[in-house]
């Protein structure tokens, strides 16, 4: 019967090391790339009112393009919180840290927003060796009572790994920021 045990211990134990290790990812734009800025007047506040997703990106798992316009999950590679949550604090943290003379305010309880932001991602998934991420971005501006759109596209090559895709979706993302943050600058 300890024999048995044994055995059974020891089938145990070679079963769990072959188990695949389970890699989590965040986004996280570098905060390196911050400018210097001095202490300035504020001249508008901002609000994130919404970050809409493709069902896709809901999930944990990380997501890529199959054959045709099919879509692979992998079960080794998963984020580690939820995307529309991510893609907020950083796009608030980013904008923050990046816009001279601007305040993020939360939306809609915060101070009134000279400025009201809708991003909505159409795609953002991993094909073959590229990251591709279209978008869309709206903006209010409540001094002129008008709403503007922007179409916002980005891609990158990378190496085609698996455990590549979440950095090449920082890169990429960390580049719509920026494109967002021009469209923001601008006095309207």
């Amino acid at each position: 019967m300890i024999r048995n045990i044994l055995k059974l211990s020891t089938v145990s134990i070679m079963m769990l090391s072959c188990t695949t290790t389970t890699h989590q990812y965040i986004i996280d734009i570098p905060t390196s790339k911050t400018s210097s800025k001095q202490a300035q007047k504020l001249y508008t506040r901002v609000a994130i009112s919404a970050v809409k997703l493709p069902s896709y990106l809901l999930e944990h798992k990380i997501a890529k393009r199959g054959e045709g316009s099919s879509i692979e999950y992998l079960d080794t590679h998963k984020w580690a919180e939820k995307l529309d949550v991510a893609f907020k604090r950083e796009m608030q943290s980013y904008l923050q840290k990046h816009l001279v003379g601007v305040e993020m305010v939360e939306y809609p309880w915060g101070t009134m927003a000279q400025r009201v932001v809708e991003f909505q991602i159409h795609q953002f998934i991993a094909q073959d060796k590229s990251i591709a991420l279209d978008a869309t971005l709206k903006v209010f501006y409540r001094k002129t009572n008008q709403t503007k759109r922007y179409a916002l596209k980005s891609s990158q090559g990378f190496s085609g790994k698996d455990e590549d895709i979440a950095g090449a979706m920082n890169a990429v993302f960390e580049e719509v920021l920026h494109k967002i943050g021009n469209i923001l600058s601008k006095k309207n």
